[in-house]
């Protein structure tokens, strides 16, 4: 990799694969952190300075290679801390552009989870308030499922475990789908028991 590409890698925008609220990315430079490189140069900064001492003069100055490596490392961390703080006003720039003047809904609508509030929206009008729903969902993933009650609280927010005692079934991401159906999106579907 030459020095020119590593500079364009570190200075690159990141972009956001999830709009989480912990997702903190970080750079990546040829599937290594940028902290690895960091430490590496660190490294080899300090073993130079180490052997340049020791060539150097027979008494050697520990404090003033602590204070050298010291001021390193502060170099270091402030300039990720500055390539940090431009990818943060990037998104900022980025989401006020996305979800500025819009609506509760229009923003949901432009989230990785569109599909998701596209099936609740479908549950909400194809279902009466306090029905009892049965919910399949892809992989049985928590996320989804928690997500889905947020989304569908607090009017629609009875769900059963059994099929049985369910008056609706409602599927998302899943293949199979049954014979009463009330609505459906290309993400799910809902129908009656």
């Amino acid at each position: 990799m030459t020095m020119l590409n590593f500079g364009d890698e570190f200075f690159a925008v990141e972009q956001m694969t999830a709009r989480m609220v912990n997702n903190i990315n970080g750079v990546v430079i040829d599937g290594l952190s940028l902290n690895v490189y960091i430490y590496v140069i660190i490294f080899f900064l300090v073993i130079s300075w180490l052997l340049f001492e020791f060539y150097k003069k027979i008494p050697f100055d520990f404090m003033d290679l602590g204070r050298k490596t010291l001021i390193l490392m502060f170099v270091f961390w402030s300039l990720m801390e500055i390539k940090s703080t431009l990818n943060y006003i990037s998104y900022a720039q980025d989401d006020f552009r996305l979800f500025s003047y819009k609506t509760l809904d229009q923003k949901r609508m432009e989230t990785p989870t569109e599909g998701l509030y596209k099936f609740a929206k479908l549950v909400e009008e194809k279902t009466p308030k306090e029905a009892k729903i049965k919910f399949f969902i892809l992989n049985n993933d928590d996320f989804i499922k928690i997500k889905l009650k947020y989304y569908l609280a607090p009017t629609h927010f009875n769900q059963v475990e059994s099929l049985e005692a369910a008056e609706y079934i409602a599927g998302y991401g899943v293949n199979f789908m049954p014979k009463n159906i009330l609505g459906a999106t290309p993400y799910g579907w809902v129908a009656k028991r």
